[in-house]
């Protein structure tokens, strides 16, 4: 494998550079990332201009995808012209979390470019907006990623899979690469330069990964280009990636400090130990964010929560409506913006793929995978010395681990007190 380290691929870059870097990202995330963290600044210039087989590891919290987002999206310009993205989540993923992420970006570059994006997001009722520079929107009429009017597009796995592989072969690249919205060929001076973004697309289980290779194997060797992302991707499976260019990024780089600790708590009684915790850890301005697994068990601690914090408490739930995620998600990313607090109850598919960033993370005990995605929402800015991460539990529920690895992983967890170091590199060891 060829890997790289981080500072291989940043370079002295002058200052004009440097400030359209910084510009970019200003104008994209609307002043939230006024400065890009290292990895953000590495992969400015080479996905600005598109030509691209990599594999980028890193840990938890270092804003992958604001690092694919924003120099796809905004380097490599012509007459207008922008690169086109798609996003390929897993299949277990909550797409709509990519709208509540994603939306925020896309209207603040089209209004800072003047010029219209639009995001396609493979729901079961597909969501697609073109946004406009005058700060609306238009509902799109594209059915599906491959569409040439899509700007940015978000599915699974398995329905770019089914794009590609459907009816037994190969089919989809001739209509939805080379021509344009009306059906005429585009030429090879208008035609798009495509990144196809994996987003911690794999699965774990050797079936799924090897669906996952599949695509990746092929979109490669179309010569297109092709990004892999992950935190968790174990050892073993980066050596099946090896064709592709490797760049680990060391944690140091980027990473905020944060700490876990475990709570011994009956399963049942996990509810009841988070108002305590809340009771115990909630002061002025902080950001606390309780995950359990279930929209329903979520929801039984948001009933609880709400008569002690009337105003602060949100619910942050994959079974609620579009629109109301869409609004509570705007609430809380305005209130970190203006420096304020809240209480935050989401379920594991909402929390996992926010951008939020809490100062306090209380969890279920959940699969190691999950543990490392949830850590990446807490201290995400680096605002603390410490962010503060306490697992709640006393067995392990969740995807099926070995019997052995299972206990283990359990055990590791118990060890963890008095703010034991967080590091990802050694939950990643319990990941298979």
């Amino acid at each position: 494998m060829s890997a790289k380290s981080i500072e291989g691929l940043v370079t002295n870059s002058n200052e004009r550079r440097d400030l359209h870097l910084e510009q970019a990202f200003v104008d994209a995330t609307d002043g939230a990332i006024a400065v890009p963290n290292t990895l953000q600044r590495a992969l400015f210039p080479r996905l600005s201009t598109l030509d691209t087989g990599l594999l980028v590891t890193t840990g938890p919290g270092a804003g992958r995808l604001e690092a694919v987002f924003v120099p796809v999206l905004t380097g490599g310009r012509s007459d207008d012209q922008l690169h086109r993205l798609f996003i390929i989540a897993s299949d277990s993923a909550a797409l709509d979390d990519y709208i509540y992420r994603l939306v925020p970006y896309v209207r603040s570059l089209t209004i800072a470019r003047e010029a219209p994006i639009t995001l396609y997001v493979d729901l079961p009722s597909p969501f697609c907006r073109k946004y406009l520079p005058d700060g609306g929107y238009r509902e799109g009429h594209c059915n599906h990623p491959l569409d040439a009017c899509v700007d940015v597009a978000v599915a699974p796995l398995s329905s770019f899979r089914s794009l590609f592989f459907g009816a037994g072969g190969v089919h989809a690249l001739p209509g939805g690469f080379d021509r344009l919205g009306d059906g005429n060929l585009q030429s090879l001076e208008t035609r798009r330069r495509d990144l196809f973004y994996f987003d911690e697309a794999q699965g774990y289980e050797t079936e799924d990964f090897r669906s996952f290779l599949k695509l990746v194997e092929f979109l490669y060797a179309e010569d297109l280009d092709v990004l892999i992302g992950s935190t968790t991707l174990p050892e073993s499976a980066k050596e099946e990636l090896s064709f592709l260019e490797s760049l680990n990024v060391p944690d140091a780089l980027y990473q905020p400090g944060r700490s876990i600790v475990f709570q011994q708590t009956e399963n049942e009684d996990v509810n009841a130990a988070a108002v305590q915790l809340v009771k115990d850890k909630y002061f002025a301005s902080s950001r606390v964010g309780i995950v359990r697994e279930s929209s329903e068990d979520a929801s039984k601690l948001y009933d609880l929560l709400t008569p002690l914090y009337p105003v602060l408490v949100f619910k942050y739930v994959s079974s609620a409506s579009l629109d109301d995620r869409l609004t509570t998600y705007a609430q809380i990313r305005e209130l970190e913006k203006e420096g304020e607090g809240y209480l935050l109850v989401a379920d594991s598919d909402a929390f996992e793929n926010s951008d939020l960033d809490v100062n306090i993370l209380i969890t279920s005990l959940c699969a190691p995978e999950l543990l490392i995605r949830r850590a990446g929402r807490c201290n995400r800015r680096g605002d603390l010395t410490s962010g503060e991460i306490i697992v709640v539990g006393d067995r392990y529920v969740g995807r099926p681990l070995a019997e052995v690895q299972a206990r283990t992983y359990v055990e590791a967890l118990r060890s963890c007190k008095d703010r034991t170091p967080f590091d990802p590199e050694h939950w990643k060891a319990f990941i298979v």
